[in-house]
């Protein structure tokens, strides 16, 4: 299953047994899986048609999980995997070899004297994240410490934690306007940013997406569950559900 209009998400192996016994079972696994909590209103092919019922499925078929919003029909779901597979390769393979730009800069000045614009609260900067070639989510709010902001390890991997894509790693921050971030001293509160993986910054109107932000789940009275045990309902969805 892929996320809709997410052509960094490669995807994620949902399996569907006996235990589910209906489309409003699969759209809550999806939303658990694949959505991280923003509620599934369809499941789609890649070609856009709705299913509408479990017996329309395919074993090993593609299919793109959609919440609110209209179907992106222009990625090509099915080569994601492939891509990523790819990246993944390609990454191996020039991690041995030396980095075509310099590193970011860690001199003794920033490491000893962090020149960051913290704001009157305390010592945190809290500043804005979008994803990299997302610009249908708003972005998260994240906080950085002092002791963060002394090493990119730390700030990158703090950041990671709020971004919805986890098929990569936060390795690069931008301004929304495509300015790369070189120097800690240069991060601000409250501004926005977009983090970056291994790919190339994608230069998009990312502040158009707060306008789209949505509930972050409302149950339709179509999709109402039937109540089920906390602890089996857990243990069902850590089953039917895995990395691709």
């Amino acid at each position: 299953m892929y996320r809709n209009g997410d052509d960094n998400f490669p995807g994620k192996d949902v399996v569907v047994d006996k235990r589910m016994a209906s489309m409003d079972q699969l759209l809550q696994t999806a939303t658990d899986c694949v959505q991280k909590g923003i509620a599934t209103r369809s499941i789609r092919t890649t070609g856009g048609e709705i299913v509408e019922k479990l017996e329309d499925l395919s074993d090993k078929g593609d299919y793109v999980v959609v919440g609110y919003g209209k179907f992106n029909d222009k990625i090509e779901y099915s080569e994601l995997r492939k891509r990523y597979e790819e990246r993944q390769k390609n990454n191996r393979e020039n991690a041995k070899k030396p980095p075509d730009e310099p590193p970011y800069e860690d001199s003794e000045r920033l490491k000893n004297s962090v020149g960051a614009k913290y704001n009157d609260v305390g010592d945190t900067i809290p500043i804005f994240v979008y994803s990299n070639g997302n610009d249908t989510e708003p972005a998260r709010r994240v906080l950085l410490t002092r002791p963060m902001m002394k090493h990119w390890e730390l700030i990158f991997a703090h950041i990671s934690n709020f971004i919805l894509p986890e098929s990569w790693a936060t390795q690069q921050l931008y301004t929304v306007d495509g300015q790369r971030v070189v120097h800690k001293a240069d991060i601000e509160a409250e501004k926005r940013y977009v983090a970056v993986g291994n790919g190339l910054f994608k230069k998009l109107d990312y502040e158009s997406a707060e306008s789209k932000k949505r509930p972050a789940f409302i149950v339709s009275p179509k999709f109402k569950k039937k109540p089920v045990h906390e602890e089996d309902d857990r243990s069902r969805r850590s089953s039917v559900c895995s990395e691709g």
